[in-house]
């Protein structure tokens, strides 16, 4: 499965010390188990993708998993936290 190939990839990437790619597999990783329904693994992802990329400064990628974990919070009901997470993409993209 896609999820699969997203672990094994940024499994990868870890072990090679390169964070931007890690970081945008979980970013995809995020956005498959969203599409998947679940939810819960979407957030963990979207999560995991922000303090990895704030970490290490990657910007766009900050400011992708903010976004996706904005949305998602947004069709969960949780908006006051879905706009903590659209704030924090306006930033990184601005």
């Amino acid at each position: 499965t896609a999820l699969d190939h997203f672990a094994e990839a940024g499994s990868l990437y870890a072990a090679a010390g390169h964070r931007y790619g890690h970081t945008r597999c979980l970013v995809n990783s995020g956005i498959a188990c969203q599409r998947l329904g679940r939810a819960g693994d979407a957030e963990l992802s979207y999560r995991e993708a922000l303090a990895m990329a704030e970490s290490a400064n990657v910007v766009d990628l900050a400011g992708l998993a903010a976004m996706n974990l904005g949305v998602l919070l947004t069709r969960a009901g949780r908006y006051e936290a879905a706009d903590e997470q659209f704030q924090r993409a306006l930033r990184s993209f601005s």
